[in-house]
């Protein structure tokens, strides 16, 4: 286990990631057909059998039909990125009032391990719009068949993921495609926000949740992390104020989480 001192905390929190802006990316994810907010469920014979009042468990395995939280993010920062473009009012709009608005053919580009593309692709084809998804070398297939399904083009190249973003931004470049990418850069952090704030609406639904079932807040929350984006929005917009022992559980080799996280608390 390794934790990281708060050496770098302030207590203050940003104004990009507030309940408020979760609130607003939830209130635009309601407007899509097939909307309901995921699961949260109460494993009540787990919690006994470890001598806890409740264990929550919310299930991402029914978004959108996607088996994954990753379209949040790639649906509202494509919706943020043509409402910028053509100067509209995200508030006021659907993805179906942006197909209808936006005529001209546009391609969104990205790299991915898997979930993320799919999300782009996924939001793409809503846009009726064209997707070029990129995956590093190793990518399994059956991720491949699952953004193919989805009408994008899937290139797996010989590189690895980092090289493959770069790869990813010179073409999209050389070609006029927009790049929605989730890992951020310097010059490039726009996009890699508006995803963080699409997948607050998962966070801001966890907290209607418990408060329909009289629970105040959490006393210990588990996160996932792969680039850690999913984990450290949800921590900033409403864990911060709860200030409950946070987890977070990752894997990933490209994981920014901890010096992100290090700024505010101890992560283990």
């Amino acid at each position: 286990m390794d934790i990281a001192d708060n050496r770098f905390f302030t207590g203050e929190t940003s104004s990009l990631f507030s309940r408020k802006q979760a609130q607003q990316a939830r209130h635009f994810h309601q407007k899509i057909a097939g909307y309901k907010p995921t699961p949260l469920y109460a494993l009540n014979e787990l919690a006994t059998l470890f001598g806890v009042r409740k264990i929550l468990v919310k299930d991402e395995s029914q978004r959108f039909g996607l088996n994954a939280f990753k379209m949040l993010g790639g649906s509202y920062a494509i919706a943020q990125l043509l409402c910028e473009k053509y100067q509209l009012n995200i508030d006021d709009l659907s993805l179906e009032d942006l197909k209808t608005r936006i005529t001209e053919k546009m391609t969104f580009a990205t790299t991915t391990d898997g979930n993320h593309g799919r999300g782009v692709a996924w939001a793409a084809r809503q846009l009726g719009q064209n997707a070029v998804v990129y995956m590093p070398k190793g990518s399994a297939q059956e991720r491949v068949d699952a953004i193919l399904r989805l009408g994008a083009e899937c290139i797996v190249t010989d590189m690895n993921y980092d090289d493959t973003v770069r790869f990813t931004m010179q073409t999209a470049q050389k070609n006029g495609w927009e790049v929605v990418q989730d890992t951020a850069w310097d010059g490039y952090t726009k996009i890699p926000t508006w995803i963080m704030q699409g997948y607050a609406t998962l966070a801001d639904e966890a907290v209607e949740q418990m408060a329909s079932m009289g629970i105040a807040r959490p006393t210990h929350v588990f996160l996932q992390a792969g680039v850690g984006a999913m984990a450290a929005v949800c921590w900033v917009i409403w864990l911060m104020s709860t200030a409950p022992t946070t987890c977070i559980q990752s894997l990933s080799s490209r994981n920014w989480l901890t010096v992100f996280i290090a700024r505010a608390l101890k992560v283990r």
